[in-house]
């Protein structure tokens, strides 16, 4: 008989249908309400009691759980709450048994993959009508079911880590994943994965902190340790050690072993700088560090890095054309020409940033006839044969470019990026990156970058002029044929550019995908992510660009809406120039932390006397004076350096605050005073919380900052993780205060991370890096996204191998590829051949039919993992596996040459920055590209007076 516990049953005895039970509503998301009837189950049970069903309902890591719509993770669709809920909780009785046999159907629905959205919703309608035949008596109308799945279109990841497998009891399965969480004899989850419990919040931001630690010790171990290829040759001349200072602080560095050896004081054997630092002090100590050095390295098999040798090494002599100095280094001394001395003086020009008008200083004609009394005025070159010699050296660097490129087997790849100088011209950075080998080593890679082109953009700034000039310096290198990815920032513009560059290179036959070329920087990326955060604490606009920029020479009309992005990149690319600091406002709104702290940087910066007693205060209170960091809009990381600065001098500016106003040494305010910039200790504790949130991508652009190191397979890695950190400060309590401020910053970067699915380059550069693979993916992401990253890797895979394998001929006359014997032979051709070969060709063709085409590639995923300390760079590691995997190093050699940001074109305008400066805002802007490129030709060693002098040396003594 039916009671009032008993909603399950009617009056009559029978069981309800599910749509005509009264329903409870619980006060949680993750579980529906029970009633008195459920009294007898376990009270920790009840509590925690999950069904697989449940489980495979959890939402993603990119929406709140609710029960209009509950997102499914893995295989698993996305049903209406009628469906799922009814569907699940249907009177079929309390028997163990078909609540077993639930969860293990519901268990094996989510392991098989479906990888397109027709096979999904297909298998979701086969689920329905069984449940229909079975009598199980729900009513829920199956067409109107199927009507509200919902696919997901976007990766997410798992909802647990893979770093919390050992709280949560995760079992790992080695060969197929994660496995499900154990379910006990009740059908009940023993550990939830999804379930939010009190503390957990608390206890992912501690493990936050732990894997921040462990990765600042493991860059410094990776800085310091012996075995890391990159800086072994230090390690041959330094020791690395921690000093004690009489204060009791400890002072990390290196001591110099020869220096020691030579009983030197310890002051003169202590470095605290960083590896080039070092290796400065080898070139400068050459004399008596040099043969140990080279000795060494010989030893130890290493190649002496060029920054820690001089360049005039005794390799360069001519015979009989040198002689010893006094230092103990063997330089030549050429005969002088006045070839020379202009070869010289254009060196100098152009790496130092010299005026042309050098030459005609009274002052330096006057050095040069002290070092040689008899040079004449008529051979100190004049300014305009300055300018011709650069113009053709120049040209001279872009042919040996051209000949270097000829030769480099795979592709090419290219960021780009606009800048506009102090003078207001607009110039378009183009640079080439690509993997090359020294001569006579094929296996030893090596990632290369190159400075091809620094061309003013004529007209306006859209994306097809902008297409147009990128195509001018490709073919000026002759590298349409061999143009792989491009990578720029994420203006709008640049996509356009990308459409206008595939519609030009696919005339010919050629298929130029421009969304699967399409590279975007990652450092830009996290820069507007940290921008959202900044412009949701800070709404003072005296700090913030409050004009809308009016882009109407910009033709593209799918911006999708970037407006607020564009509008800072038009800042940084149109309005300002290089480095252009914030405003100079020294006022702020009343509760604007960030508009005091900018404004008192601005006050103290804009006074010669107040930066004097700012430095005085500091060196009271112990602090070394640094110089208060301004606000660049276009600098990358630059309000987090500028708060970084701050709060190391924390009392410092405090003390400033309160004397600074009584001190006659600082020149009073207008309409202030100094106290008004006091920061009140809630409010430094609120900038320690905004500096701890944008530290997090300012670290993470630092892994982006390399151009001879491959980087693009850290994309998906470091904006998952950023992402996961940000998400774990909102969580806590203690970041509730700016957690709106976290939330503008993920709402950035989640818009961002789905941009990169646009490109498969991604997940296979990151499968190409030997130390991981594809397991991260296999383990964090979805199965069905996962699925989708290696159908795009095998596709690849094939398309390469069937571009380099050799074609097997259908005259059975041929001869097999793999014949390499020398000799007359049968395989060879010639007489008999043919007749020869019908003997073996039908088990030639079986073998080459059965052979397993993906083989390679099978044997790759399956290897054991690299280690990581070991392995610093997966383009060497390519290099030396290159005969192991033919393929698939090919695809490394054209994938690993992508730049994960566009930092390679970044430091060609700080580069060009130093040139145009405003007493040479009258540079053509050929010249300006000429001094660019030749700048870049000295710093790669592609020309140098050293060298051209000693040629012409020597052609002159085969002459005689």
């Amino acid at each position: 008989m039916a009671t009032e516990d008993n909603c399950a049953v009617g009056p009559d005895g029978a069981l309800k249908d599910a749509s005509e039970m009264d329903w409870q509503h619980s006060e949680t998301e993750d579980q529906p309400a029970t009633d008195a009837a459920s009294s007898t189950l376990n009270a920790s049970a009840r509590q925690r009691s999950k069904s697989p069903l449940l489980s495979a309902l959890r939402p993603s890591r990119l929406k709140k759980p609710t029960w209009k719509k509950a997102e499914a993770t893995g295989n698993a669709a996305r049903t209406s709450v009628s469906s799922t809920i009814k569907g699940f909780f249907k009177p079929r009785g309390t028997d163990t048994e078909s609540v077993a046999k639930e969860a293990q159907i519901s268990v094996s629905a989510l392991e098989p993959p479906k990888p397109t959205s027709s096979q999904f919703a297909s298998a979701k309608r086969q689920v329905l009508r069984k449940k229909a035949a079975a009598g199980d008596g729900s009513s829920t109308d199956e067409s109107s079911s199927v009507e509200e799945i919902d696919i997901p279109t976007t990766k997410k990841r798992r909802t647990y880590s893979t770093s919390s497998h050992a709280a949560s009891g995760m079992d790992i399965d080695i060969e197929g994943g994660a496995s499900m969480p154990d379910v006990n004899a009740d059908g009940d989850n023993a550990e939830s994965g999804n379930e939010s419990e009190p503390g957990d919040e608390v206890t992912a931001y501690e493990r936050m902190r732990q894997e921040k630690d462990e990765e600042t010790q493991t860059s410094k171990k990776r800085s310091t340790r012996d075995d890391d290829e990159r800086t072994r040759d230090v390690r041959t001349i330094f020791k690395p050690d921690t000093r004690l200072h009489k204060d009791g602080k400890e002072e990390k560095g290196h001591w110099c072993r020869v220096c020691r050896d030579r009983k030197m004081k310890n002051e003169d054997c202590w470095f605290t700088g960083g590896v080039s630092s070092l290796r400065t002090h080898i070139k400068r100590k050459w004399a008596s560090h040099g043969a140990r050095y080279l000795r060494k390295c010989a030893e130890q098999g290493l190649t002496p890095n060029h920054l820690a040798v001089p360049k005039p090494t005794t390799e360069d002599l001519n015979e009989g054309g040198s002689k010893p100095t006094l230092d103990g280094f063997v330089k030549k001394v050429p005969k002088w020409t006045q070839q020379g001395l202009l070869d010289h003086i254009v060196e100098l020009i152009v790496s130092d940033d010299q005026a042309f008008r050098l030459v005609e200083k009274g002052a330096f004609r006057r050095l040069l006839q002290y070092q040689r009394p008899q040079t004449k005025d008529t051979e100190i070159p004049h300014r305009t044969f300055v300018r011709e010699e650069i113009m053709r050296k120049a040209s001279d660097v872009e042919a040996q470019l051209r000949e270097v490129f000829k030769d480099i087997p795979g592709q090419i790849s290219v960021t780009f990026d606009a800048w506009t100088s102090k003078a207001y011209d607009p110039y378009l950075s183009v640079t080439a990156h690509y993997i090359d080998s020294p001569p006579g080593k094929p296996d030893e890679w090596e990632l290369k970058a190159k400075v091809i082109g620094f061309t003013e953009i004529e007209g306006n700034h859209s994306g097809a002029n902008t297409a147009a000039v990128v195509l001018r310096v490709v073919d000026r290198y002759g590298l349409r044929g061999k143009l792989g990815w491009l990578t720029s920032d994420n203006a709008s513009t640049n996509d356009k550019a990308m459409r206008v560059l595939q519609r030009v290179l696919n005339r010919k036959g050629r298929r130029w995908l421009a969304k699967q070329r399409r590279g975007r920087c990652m450092e830009h990326i996290m820069h507007l992510g940290a921008k959202a955060v900044i412009d949701a604490i800070c709404p003072n606009p005296a700090f913030r660009k409050v004009k809308k920029v009016e882009d109407s020479n910009n033709d593209d009309t799918e911006d999708d809406g970037d407006d607020d992005d564009n509008e800072w990149i038009a800042v940084a690319e149109e309005e300002v120039p290089d480095d252009e600091e914030v405003d100079e406002a020294v006022d702020f709104d009343a509760g604007d932390l960030l508009g005091k702290i900018l404004a008192f940087v601005n006050q103290v910066r804009a006074s010669p006397q107040a930066k004097s007693y700012f430095s005085k205060v500091c060196e009271e209170e112990g602090l070394k004076p640094l110089e208060l960091i301004k606000w660049v809009r276009t600098r990358w990381g630059s309000m987090c350096d500028l708060i970084k600065r701050i709060l190391d001098n924390k009392l410092a500016v405090m003390k400033f605050c309160l004397v600074a106003d009584a001190s006659k040494k600082v020149p009073k305010l207008r309409n202030k005073e100094y106290s008004d910039y006091m920061v009140t200790e809630s409010e430094w504790q609120l900038l320690e919380l905004i500096y701890e949130v944008l530290a997090e991508p300012r670290e993470a652009q630092a892994a982006f900052s390399s151009e001879t190191y491959s980087t693009v397979w850290r994309a998906i890695p470091t904006l998952e993780c950023l992402q996961e950190r940000w998400e774990t400060m909102a969580k806590q309590p203690k970041f509730a205060s700016i957690k709106f401020a976290i939330d503008a910053g993920l709402e950035k970067l989640r818009k961002w991370y789905k941009a990169i699915d646009d490109s498969d380059m991604y997940f296979i550069c990151l499968a190409l890096d030997p130390t991981y693979k594809v397991e991260y993916t296999k383990r964090n992401w979805d199965d069905r996204y996962h699925q989708d990253g290696m159908i795009a890797f095998r596709k690849v895979f094939d398309s390469y191998s069937e571009q380099h394998q050799p074609q097997i001929s259908s005259n059975i006359s041929a001869a097999p590829p793999s014949a390499t014997r020398a000799g007359p032979s049968v395989s060879q051709g010639g007489y008999a051949s043919a007749f020869a070969r019908r003997a073996v060709i039908s088990r030639f063709e079986t073998e080459r039919l059965l052979r397993n085409p993906r083989q390679e590639l099978d044997d790759y995923l399956d290897a054991p993992l690299e280690d990581s300390e070991k392995i610093t760079d997966p383009v060497h590691w390519w290099g030396a596996h290159s005969s192991q995997y033919p393929v698939l190093s090919r695809i490394a050699r054209d994938y690993l040459a992508i730049q994960g940001s566009a930092v390679a074109s970044e430091r060609a305008f700080s580069s060009g920055g130093r040139t145009g400066t405003a007493l040479r805002n009258h540079l053509a802007s050929a010249t300006f590209e000429a001094l660019q490129i030749l700048k870049s030709g000295y710093r790669d060693g592609i020309v140098s007076a050293v060298e051209a002098v000693a040629q012409a040396a020597k052609e002159s003594s085969d002459t005689d």
